[in-house]
């Protein structure tokens, strides 16, 4: 079932962020959401994850059952190693594909052996950025949800991170939050402004 919002009206302090909006997603692809700051491009992506249910209207085929997400707060596991917080959206057994898969994702962003041993305080903010993508990449999910994915990352990083976002985007939805214009045009990404 492809995601579907139906209706959607949504308030915040007295003002109105979306009012009987309606859209419906393809089942792959990227999607960005643009539009200007304290629009509710955020607020839009935590309703989809079913992480904000304080709203009218429906949403069918998100919730947090179906996405995986990385929002700007990284939201790590303070006592966990880099490499753990990976492999806990796993949510099961931390098999040894799961492991692998970790380590795999974990090299290619650019990390060490030494790195992924290291807690969220060692490391720097771009790293935790990393780490966060990368774990929201394991979690198997219909959905994934990327905000500002690249906001610390330097280009080198950013590229590469482009590149998974577009293999992703071949087998299940993505939607992502940016500000940058060549990375919608880099992604291909069907532009959802909200004005």
């Amino acid at each position: 079932m492809p995601l579907m919002l139906k209706k959607i009206t949504k308030s915040f302090e007295q003002k109105i962020l979306f009012s009987d909006f309606n859209y419906t997603f393809g089942e792959n692809g990227i999607y960005a959401i643009t539009g200007e700051s304290g629009i509710g491009k955020t607020t839009l992506l935590r309703m989809i994850a079913g992480l904000d249910n304080d709203y009218s209207g429906e949403i069918f085929g998100g919730g947090f059952a179906n996405t995986s997400f990385c929002f700007q707060e990284h939201r790590l596991f303070p006592t966990l190693t880099a490499i753990d917080n990976i492999l806990e959206v796993s949510f099961k057994e931390k098999d040894d594909k799961a492991k692998s898969k970790a380590y795999e994702i974990m090299k290619r962003l650019r990390f060490t052996e030494d790195d992924m041993k290291l807690y969220p305080h060692e490391l720097s903010g771009g790293m935790r950025q990393r780490v966060a993508f990368a774990r929201a990449i394991l979690r198997d999910s219909k959905i994934l949800i990327l905000d500002e994915a690249t906001k610390e990352l330097d280009p080198t990083l950013a590229d590469i991170v482009l590149d998974i976002i577009k293999e992703q985007s071949k087998s299940r939805l993505v939607i992502i939050v940016t500000h940058k214009e060549a990375e919608i045009t880099e992604l291909g990404a069907t532009r959802i402004h909200l004005n």
